[in-house]
Order: structure tokens, then C-alpha cells, then sequence
């Protein structure tokens, strides 16, 4: 079973059954299905491939580390330019501005 992000999927040694979500980021999704399929199509031509559970589990892997990527390079920008509003004044509302992104980083 696999339950990360946007990928709610039960991999098997022959089948990866993936389950609809209510996940609001279709697009991740779409790029996944694509990629899988693509990673599952070539390397069963390749005979010293990884079997094929595992490579349905790295195009999972590898799909959640690109969204957690794109979140983290979006956020990473405006924490910066919070930080530097900091150290020239504090105030409640920067730090709790500060706050939500370190939550949004955190989940």
C-alpha cells in the first residue's frame, strides 16, 4: 500500500490499482500515471531490470519527492523574504505569517 501526497495505490507484483482521490493536485497526479506507465512499459524490455513491484514503488517515490521539491522551492522564497523583514523589525503578525509557512513546510 501506498499512501503518500497525491498517490493512493496498491502495488502488486503484476498490477498497481490506484484509488480516486478527493487530492485537489490532479496535475501531480496525471504526471504520475504517465511516468508510471512509462517506467513500467520499458524496463520489462530490459531483462536486468528491477521487478516490477519495486519499479511501480519508485515512480511513487519518486513522483512524491518531486511535488515535496516543487512545494518546498515555492515556500522556500517567501520564508527567505519573511526571515529578512525579522531582522529588521519583529511584530506579531510577520512571525505569525512565519509561523504558517513553517507549518506548511512542516506537513
Amino acid at each position: 500500500m501506498v499512501n503518500l501526497e497525491h498517490i493512493k495505490a496498491l502495488i502488486k507484483a503484476d498490477a498497481v490499482i490506484l484509488f480516486e482521490t478527493a487530492h485537489p493536485d490532479r496535475h501531480h497526479l496525471s504526471l504520475f500515471i504517465f511516468d508510471l506507465q512509462e517506467r513500467l512499459r520499458t524496463a520489462s524490455a530490459d531483462p536486468g531490470s528491477l521487478p516490477y513491484e519495486l519499479r511501480a514503488l519508485e515512480a511513487s517515490l519518486l513522483s512524491v519527492c518531486s511535488v515535496l521539491r516543487d512545494h518546498y522551492n515555492q515556500l522556500s522564497p517567501k520564508v527567505a523574504a519573511i526571515l529578512r523583514r525579522l531582522e529588521g523589525d519583529i511584530d506579531r503578525s510577520t512571525l505569525l505569517t512565519l509561523l504558517d509557512m513553517t507549518r506548511k513546510l512542516t506537513r
